[in-house]
């Protein structure tokens, strides 16, 4: 029997989420051999790669709109095809696939379906953000313990995780941020010297504290923060670039104000290295698995953004929120009151 299924589609490339997608409602049908359908509960919102992908500046991202969006969800398994084993109906489940999101309902494979303790926001956050960040530090920075690690962004929704993994593994830990109550919350999660960019200059802070040597930094904000921390690498220290929110979608190559980055990189042996979390497949069911065993034992702080955005309709607006810089933890979507 099939059922209507809202959904958020990109119709068209143009410069936001908003201007680039609309509703649609098409049926969906119970699940094949092998596939389980979904009824999505949250969704998680990555509002700077829902813009780059709206401008079709995805590079893994060829086909041509329409597509359907959204990439982040838990919900609860409704009904299974024949075949499936080790999840089953009313079984809570997290999902990470473009189009998969935001979504009333998901049919997909069983495999794409990941069983959770509960369909809530806090699973949406550690099934992605908190993989994402455990595999940027180890995987792409090669974490290990009594190092420097700064993190930019470090009261978001990645940005929190990271904090709390790098502090976790014996880290001294300088988080940067924007506003008092980013700050409150670096506080709560033990960051060692949160940095509020609107109020301190990076550099200055990392001088006169620090030393100006940093061994490990995530940044995904780009711009100057990134000169600032480039510019400080010690011997043998890592920049792991996760994002360059700050020219984002700028239009031709962005000015470069600072020296070449070998000149950076070549006397201290330092490095830059690029991490997208697609391209760490191999990696995702252990890390997910060790934060979850890490979740169980009361571990992990999970912060979620207190503004409430409900229903496929709040999507743009959560999404214009996160990249307003606005955001305070992980920013979600509430599925669960779609009509279905």
């Amino acid at each position: 029997m099939s059922r209507p299924n809202r959904m958020l589609r990109q119709v068209r490339l143009a410069p936001t989420l908003r201007e680039a997608s609309q509703l649609v409602t098409e049926p969906v049908a119970s699940p094949g051999p092998g596939q389980v359908l979904i009824r999505q509960h949250i969704a998680g919102v990555n509002g700077l790669f829902d813009n780059v992908l709206a401008r079709g500046q995805v590079p893994y991202v060829t086909k041509p709109p329409p597509f359907d969006i959204g990439v982040e969800a838990v919900g609860v398994v409704h009904e299974v095809g024949n075949g499936v084993g080790g999840v089953a109906p009313g079984d809570a489940v997290a999902t990470s696939l473009l189009g998969g999101g935001y979504r009333a309902w998901l049919l997909t494979d069983a495999r794409d379906a990941i069983r959770v303790p509960a369909p809530t926001a806090r699973y949406v956050a550690l099934r992605t953000s908190a993989v994402s960040a455990l595999l940027a530090l180890e995987q792409a920075g090669r974490m290990t313990s009594g190092e420097l690690v700064v993190i930019t962004a470090a009261a978001g929704g990645l940005g929190q995780f990271l904090v709390q993994f790098a502090l976790a593994s014996g880290n001294t830990v300088v988080g940067v941020c924007g506003g008092p109550d980013k700050v409150s919350l670096l506080h709560r999660l033990g960051c060692h010297r949160p940095v509020d960019w609107r109020a301190e200059d990076l550099g200055e802070v990392l001088d006169r504290e620090f030393g100006g040597r940093v061994n490990l930094a995530v940044d995904t904000v780009g711009g100057p923060l990134f000169d600032t921390l480039v510019s400080r690498l010690a011997p043998r220290g890592r920049l792991v670039t996760a994002g360059h929110a700050a020219d984002q979608g700028l239009d031709g190559p962005a000015p470069v104000l600072a020296p070449r980055i070998y000149r950076d990189l070549y006397w201290p042996s330092a490095s830059v290295v690029g991490f997208q979390n697609v391209l760490y497949p191999e990696h995702h069911p252990e890390a997910l698995r060790r934060i979850l065993g890490w979740d169980a034992e009361g571990r992990l702080e999970v912060a979620i953004d207190p503004i409430r955005f409900v229903g496929l309709e709040s999507v743009p607006a959560a999404v214009d929120h996160l990249t307003s810089g606005r955001g305070v933890g992980k920013v979600v979507v509430d599925l669960r009151q779609e009509p279905v």
